[in-house]
């Protein structure tokens, strides 16, 4: 839950009522790029939201591609000998 008191799932904006029973909502459809309003009951709202909770101690970001622990080290002796080349381009060498 403490990830989602900095950034919540569903901002406070976007839920435009509630009376103890229903949860009206809306969001932006990534795919149509349409607003789409929703009318939830209370429960079935809870349980769309608490499905996005990770388990403790879950690593919701892993690291790929450069950024990942085992090719970190490579490229990154890659880059430093490019931005060398660079910088010394400019020398004659």
């Amino acid at each position: 839950m403490g990830r989602y008191l900095a950034r919540p799932a569903v901002a406070e904006y976007r839920i435009e009522e509630y009376d103890g029973k229903i949860v009206r909502l809306w969001y932006k459809d990534h795919q149509t790029g349409k607003r789409v309003d929703e009318v939830l009951f209370v429960y079935k709202f809870l349980f769309n939201f608490i499905q996005h909770i990770s388990p403790k101690h879950f690593r919701v970001v892993g690291r790929f591609g450069l950024y990942s622990r085992r090719s970190y080290r490579r490229a990154k002796d890659v880059l430093s000998l490019h931005a060398f080349k660079r910088t010394n381009k400019f020398l004659g060498y």
